[in-house]
């Protein structure tokens, strides 16, 4: 806030209340983004919005200001303003659902516009991991587990792998997929 000194020496700091527009002197520059979750409130005789370095157009230069739960005001003197500065600068403005935007009316050189602030959405949770029942879960551990036992062998050593089997309510099943073969535990399958 720019403002007079209040010389009362009865009252130990200046007084930060001034509200009548003609006393509003000095200059505020916003040139990056605000964000706080209450009000906010901007008080000089002439607040500039924007970066004044910025000359060239492939240059942004947008400010964000956001109350998530509150208002934005800018108070501005009788002979100042909100005014933009350097090239193109814009301005946005989200307030909080019961909160408002107030002071920019007159705004000069600057685009505006303003809205009710929307927290983003929640992430997404983590995607769910494939569930796999019985022998697919059987098949798919032995597969892997091939996998692993192959590739921590030499280059020249041969693995063989014989034929596994399912133990399911005490029958011997064989994952080829042929299901003639469905003897109590204690036999063995026929070879194919």
């Amino acid at each position: 806030m720019g403002g007079r000194q209040n010389l009362d020496q009865n009252i130990a700091f200046s007084d930060t209340t001034i509200s009548n527009p003609t006393q509003y002197i000095g200059e505020l520059t916003i040139a990056g983004n605000v964000t706080t979750s209450g009000d906010q409130t901007y008080t000089a005789n002439v607040i500039k919005v924007g970066d004044a370095s910025v000359t060239s157009s492939s240059v942004p230069n947008a400010i964000l200001m956001t109350s998530t739960s509150g208002s934005v005001t800018f108070n501005t003197g009788v002979t100042g303003g909100v005014q933009g500065v350097g090239l193109n600068p814009s301005l946005e403005v989200l307030h909080g659902e019961t909160g408002s935007v107030s002071g920019l009316t007159a705004a000069t050189n600057l685009a505006v516009t303003s809205g009710v602030y929307n927290p983003p959405a929640p992430p997404e949770p983590p995607a769910a991991e494939t569930a796999y029942s019985g022998a697919a879960l059987f098949s798919t551990t032995v597969s892997q587990s091939i996998e692993r036992s192959m590739a921590m062998q030499w280059d020249d050593e041969v693995v063989e792998v014989g034929e596994v089997g399912l133990l399911e309510n005490g029958a011997v099943k064989r994952l080829d997929g042929d299901s003639s073969c469905e003897q109590a535990a204690s036999q063995e399958c026929p070879a194919k």
